[in-house]
């Protein structure tokens, strides 16, 4: 049989791809369709793709074949099927360990049917990653390039809505000073019940960081306020008489807010409440929301700000965290021109794109890197950690 082309990893699609790639078999009535034996319970196994059941190239028709017979197999009527997240996608978590194929020249084949519209939804894409994966991506990006490990650590999750990502942090990494900076409520149940159902330790290829499962989980703290870069500040650094006024203040005004499809815009139902009301202020601490004292101590220690799609306070959270020369991620995504009028790059371009508004962000510090997330979207992540003196 001629040779092939090499992949993206470096090997021939019709070689059995290098490190752990076995898998073992759960059933006990499957068979070998190599060899047509019956495959033992718990025996390796690998995929084969069977050409006559793939007449559209998608990988329908893999059969699992004893491991021994998986390079028989791909010499006869078979070949290794493609990566269904390479395919999607063009990555995959396993990289070069992958029991499937990594073919750019197959992937590009078929990208007008991955890139097709959904029915009845327009030009909108198939196949996206959905909120909590793109989460769980930044999580990994943090934890493999900010020392998380610590017991120190104390980390801001800035515009964190619901709270998958420090829910993740909290609980897959076993960070205690985790806090969510937003005025919207938690809503931790879905998050809570993935994690017991076991979604977030499922996959090798994206636990090898995380703690082993525990039978309860922890929520994240909770800093209900708008991250505004003079608001921390004040909280962090003024006397604690007028910190501790600013702080209220804040939490009474993000309690009047709602969110909409334009971002946070206020609450015609919470703005008409009695602004003195007790039950609105910050020195309470019900469902894990912090104090303002609890607030001030983790400004004053935190070792790390990010935040994934934090829309308007993007800024903030960059100028923040470079007055107190604390490291940060933040994964920009809506410019948000008309709010912001007076962003220009350094050749006076005014900042109304995407791109834009990641250079703009850029230019804040000369040491601000750059790289890309592998989810679709908004994907490039800023970050900056502090040059050692």
């Amino acid at each position: 049989m001629s040779s092939a082309t090499t992949d993206a990893t470096g090997r021939s699609p019709l070689s059995p791809p290098p490190g752990p790639t076995v898998y073992t078999c759960s059933r006990d009535d499957a068979t070998c369709a190599v060899c047509s034996l019956r495959i033992q319970r718990y025996a390796q196994i690998k995929p084969l793709l069977d050409h006559a059941s793939n007449s559209n190239g998608l990988g329908k028709g893999v059969h699992w074949v004893h491991a021994s017979c998986q390079q028989v197999g791909a010499e006869a009527a078979f070949t290794i099927p493609p990566c269904k997240h390479w395919m999607q996608r063009g990555t995959c978590a396993f990289q070069s360990s992958c029991a499937f194929l990594h073919e750019p020249s197959a992937r590009n084949a078929l990208a007008h049917v991955f890139n097709a519209p959904r029915r009845g939804q327009g030009n909108v894409k198939r196949l996206r990653i959905r909120n909590c994966d793109k989460a769980g991506v930044l999580r990994r990006f943090l934890s493999e390039t900010f020392q998380l490990a610590r017991k120190d650590a104390t980390v801001l999750d800035v515009a964190g809505g619901k709270g998958e990502l420090a829910f993740q942090l909290r609980n897959l990494l076993n960070i205690e000073n985790v806090a969510v900076v937003d005025p919207r409520p938690l809503a931790l149940a879905s998050f809570i019940k993935r994690y017991h159902h076991g979604h977030y330790h499922r996959n090798a290829a994206f636990s090898a960081d995380l703690q082993k499962p525990k039978t309860t989980t922890q929520p994240p703290a909770h800093m209900p306020v708008l991250f505004h870069a003079s608001l921390m500040q004040t909280v962090r650094n003024a006397e604690r008489s007028v910190g501790l006024h600013a702080y209220e203040q804040a939490v009474q005004q993000g309690a009047k807010l709602a969110w909409s499809t334009k971002g946070l815009k206020s609450n015609p139902a919470a703005a008409a409440a009695d602004d003195d009301d007790e039950s609105t202020t910050a020195t309470t601490n019900n469902n894990n929301t912090l104090s303002f004292d609890e607030a001030r101590h983790m400004l004053r220690s935190c070792t790390l700000i990010t935040g994934l799609h934090v829309d308007q306070a993007a800024g903030d959270l960059v100028e923040f965290a470079l007055q107190n020369a604390i490291p940060f991620a933040v994964v920009p995504c809506c410019t948000y021109q008309s709010e912001f009028p007076r962003r220009k790059l350094s050749d006076g371009t005014r900042v109304s794109t995407y791109e834009q508004l990641c250079n703009w962000l850029q230019e804040r510090d000369e040491n601000i890197q750059r790289a890309e997330l592998p989810f679709d979207g908004k994907n490039t992540v800023l970050y900056w950690v502090p040059t050692s003196t």
